[in-house]
């Protein structure tokens, strides 16, 4: 699971391993709210927009999918995130 893997031997070394690992996942994904507001902090910074305008939704989500700036690039930086973040 996001790189932790339960190594053979299943002795208790490797499964207390593999729980301290899957921890950090877990209190991780307790932050999604907090990643969503950064993950749309970056995606304002990338598109140039300035912090003190309003911006509509559909036109955040316009111009996020013009950009070019991908789910797939945003769930790896939360991963990153993830692992920097919490302790």
């Amino acid at each position: 699971m996001n790189g932790h893997f339960l190594r053979d031997p299943f002795d208790d070394e490797a499964i207390d391993e593999f729980v301290d690992g899957f921890r950090v996942i877990a209190a991780a994904m307790d932050r999604t709210e907090e990643w969503t507001r950064e993950r749309i902090r970056r995606n304002c910074a990338a598109l140039g927009l300035p912090a003190h305008i309003n911006v509509a939704l559909g036109e955040y989500l316009r111009r996020v999918a013009a950009a070019g700036l991908s789910r797939e690039g945003a769930f790896r930086e939360m991963l990153d995130w993830w692992a920097t973040v919490v302790p």
